[in-house]
């Protein structure tokens, strides 16, 4: 059996909001790898503004950015 797999948003697991999923494949045996929640618009929007409030949060005030 194929493993279950959900994203990380805003510190939660989560599936899509849509509640869709898609089996992912290995392209050089055929085999399924698991089952994956398809992402919609209002995921990616959810994990934008999650990681816009991240980078407000004070605890990491003191971090640069690596260049």
């Amino acid at each position: 059996m194929a493993d279950e797999y959900r994203m990380l948003i805003a510190g939660e697991w989560s599936g899509s909001q849509s509640g869709a999923t898609f089996e992912a494949t290995s392209p050089s045996t055929g085999e399924l790898i698991g089952t994956l929640p398809e992402g919609t618009r209002g995921d990616v929007r959810r994990a934008v503004a999650a990681a816009a409030d991240a980078r407000r949060d004070r605890r990491f005030a003191g971090h640069r950015r690596r260049r």
